[in-house]
């Protein structure tokens, strides 16, 4: 009970009087002493209540934040489950690598024999008359050379080249020079006809008239 409101009581149930000298305990003066203690414990009551109570009373008032403990996972001394792990994707279907396609042969050609012989277009080109004019230093005459091989020696041929001096015209060996050979390797053939440059085997052997197949 408030002290306060208890000695106000006792004060009006034993009031005194200052002017008759005795106590006084009117039933009026008990009822008010009842009335105000009441309203002082009330107050009491109210100033004793916690911030949370108060604001459920009066729901204007703002509300009070509570402090939220954190509760812990696990258990102490114990490590935290991993988080779960995604599912691997399926893993993809290995493609097979492409086949080499098989290379089939080629058919021969229709109507093409078998390649003429060197040593047989030789003798028939030295039959006929055909001679080759050419320079040693000349390329072009080595590669013609190298078509007949060893059969060359039987084709006659006219070396226009002087050895020691630079391949031109005017160092020209006189039986070229009065030809007038001018490119090598230069064929002749009896009937004056002339053919410059590497020729194939065929193409003397069918210019010179020869029956080699």
């Amino acid at each position: 009970m408030n002290r306060g409101a208890l000695r106000y009581y006792r004060l009006m149930m034993h009031g005194w009087n200052s002017t008759h000298g005795k106590t006084l305990a009117p039933r009026g003066a008990i009822l008010i002493a009842l009335l105000v203690m009441a309203a002082a414990l009330a107050c009491s009551d109210r100033q004793q209540q916690t911030p949370a109570a108060q604001a459920s009373q009066n729901p204007q008032a703002p509300a009070v934040p509570q402090q939220i403990a954190s509760i812990p996972t696990s258990a102490p001394g114990t490590s935290a489950a991993a988080p779960p792990q995604a599912a691997p994707s399926a893993a993809k279907p290995a493609v097979p690598a492409p086949q080499p396609k098989p290379v089939s042969a080629k058919a021969p050609t229709q109507g093409a024999g078998p390649s003429l012989s060197p040593a047989v277009v030789a003798k028939c080109l030295a039959a006929k008359g055909v001679t080759m004019y050419g320079d040693f230093r000349c390329p072009h005459c080595a590669e013609q050379k190298a078509m007949f091989g060893e059969s060359f020696k039987v084709v006659p041929y006219v070396e226009c080249g002087t050895p020691g001096k630079p391949m031109n015209l005017a160092n020209q060996a006189p039986a070229c020079r009065d030809l007038g050979i001018t490119k090598y390797p230069t064929w002749v053939f009896p009937d004056g006809e002339r053919v410059t440059n590497p020729q194939s085997l065929e193409t003397l052997a069918e210019k010179a008239g020869c029956k080699v197949r």
